[in-house]
């Protein structure tokens, strides 16, 4: 089995970051890519290797009720999503997805997008890599993101979890969310996560750090682990 993990972005003009992991917890991949079609057909080319699930850092459902034409024109502006409510309720700061928010052509973008991995007949889980650093490291692990030292402590931390990784330069953070999203998907066909925000699409959030194993992935005997 192996998962993937999205970072979209507001539209193809900036890229999406994309990353694939497997159950041993080695990155096979990572791309850069553009338009939705785009983002189908590397989802759909790693198929065959045993990707079915999909971690989306990015809402797959808008505030109840809210249609997308709503949505866009600015209507029930103090709407909100359960999941993100539940998420602020427990200390953990995140964008709420709101037809007001300076993020709104992200959001349509992500719905939209979701649907179509999931026409696909690719299963799409929500993540929130912040949500999934909290849980893992704790509410003070080093910010911010985009600063080349944080991004250093999260390469190493990642690692210390058992991930293998040997890129070639420093990851960016939309790299580094994009491999965090693929590693909460394979929490998710593990069991290892709990469901913010039901009865609507739910984001995953691995369990409390207490309820994991120390290595989230075991250690590679007889040859070199990045």
């Amino acid at each position: 089995m192996i998962f993937a993990g999205l970072d979209p972005t507001a539209s193809p003009a900036k890229p999406t970051t994309a990353a694939v992991v497997d159950e041993s917890g080695e990155v096979v991949g990572t791309a850069a890519l553009g338009s939705d079609a785009e983002i189908l057909d590397w989802i759909e080319a790693w198929s065959p290797r045993g990707l079915e699930l999909v971690g989306f850092d990015g809402p797959l459902a808008l505030p109840e009720g809210l249609s997308e034409e709503a949505f866009a024109r600015g209507e029930e502006p103090d709407a909100r999503r359960l999941a993100e409510l539940e998420l602020a309720r427990r200390g953990i700061g995140c964008f709420f997805t709101t037809s007001r928010s300076f993020a709104k052509p992200w959001a349509l973008r992500c719905v939209k997008l979701g649907r179509k991995i999931a026409g696909a007949g690719f299963r799409v889980v929500e993540v929130y890599p912040h949500a999934s650093k909290v849980r893992l490291w704790g509410r003070n692990y080093p910010r911010p993101k985009g600063r080349r030292e944080v991004r250093k402590w999260l390469l190493d931390a990642l690692r210390e979890l058992g991930l293998k990784w040997q890129p070639a330069s420093l990851p960016g953070h939309d790299e580094l969310d994009a491999v965090v999203a693929a590693v909460t998907a394979c929490l998710v066909w593990r069991g290892l996560v709990e469901w913010v925000g039901k009865p609507e699409p739910a984001i995953a959030l691995p369990l409390d750090r207490r309820e994991l194993p120390e290595r989230l992935f075991p250690k590679r005997h007889g040859r070199r682990t990045a």
